[in-house]
Formats: structure tokens, C-alpha cells, sequence
């Protein structure tokens, strides 16, 4: 009987093993490394919403190519990596919370070059008005 049991338990163990190794996905050479696959995220996330602000363009077309040779991918290696990192669901959850966190950096770095650069033209137009009223003095 505990023979039995053991070979039972063992053949089921094996069999789930078996089952598991056939289902898990498996990384091809195609596979573009998760960092630029993250990257990408943010980059056609950007192109999405060019998309709703225009949708009878053909920008969406063009700017999917132009990104994908930009990162010298191909369309068919881009979608096998999507699929492969698609099937970890939280997996892709935290790798769209990271496109997002980059979208949010960049956005504040733009900001902040923005505020620089009005800081620099307001200080440029106090200058010119201290020389017009300096020069109209003398």
C-alpha cells in the first residue's frame, strides 16, 4: 500500500512537472530585453495617444515603424516578446507601472527644462528693460 501511494504521488508530481515545462513560456533568442521592451511601453503608449488626438492620420502607421527601427526591432520580434511578456500578468502590470513611472520622469524633466528656459527669458527682458531705462537716463 505505501508503495503504491509513493508511485501514485511521485507519477502525479511528475506529471505536473512535465505539465508545467510544456506550458511556461520560453524566452527565444527574439526576445527583446525587458528594459527596451519597457521602453517601447512608453514609447507607443506616446503614439496611442497621438493616435485618439488624431485618428484619421497615418502617424500611428509611421510612428510605429519609426520606433521600431529606431530600436532595431522588427515587427515580428515585438510581438513575440509582447506575447511572451504578456503571459506574466503581474509581471507585465509592474512593467507597465515602470513605462509609466519613465513617462512621468520625462514629463517632469520637460517641465522643469520649460520653467528653466522661461526663468532665462523673463531675466533676459528685466535686463533689456534695466538698459533701455539705463540708456535713457544718460
Amino acid at each position: 500500500m505505501f508503495r503504491r501511494t509513493t508511485y501514485t504521488l511521485f507519477s502525479v508530481t511528475l506529471f505536473c512537472l512535465a505539465a508545467a515545462a510544456c506550458t511556461a513560456p520560453t524566452k527565444s533568442e527574439k526576445i527583446i530585453q525587458e528594459d527596451t521592451y519597457i521602453d517601447l511601453l512608453a514609447e507607443l503608449h506616446l503614439l496611442n495617444a497621438i493616435d485618439e488626438t488624431y485618428p484619421d492620420s497615418t502617424l500611428r502607421e509611421e510612428g510605429l515603424d519609426t520606433i521600431l527601427q529606431n530600436y532595431n526591432i522588427s515587427v515580428e520580434a515585438f510581438e513575440e516578446s509582447h506575447s511572451f511578456y504578456h503571459q506574466d500578468v503581474e509581471g507585465q502590470r509592474e512593467r507597465l507601472e515602470e513605462a509609466n513611472r519613465r513617462l512621468r520622469n520625462e514629463y517632469d524633466r520637460m517641465n522643469q527644462v520649460r520653467r528653466e528656459l522661461r526663468e532665462e527669458q523673463n531675466q533676459a527682458q528685466q535686463r533689456k528693460q534695466r538698459e533701455a531705462q539705463q540708456e535713457q537716463q544718460e
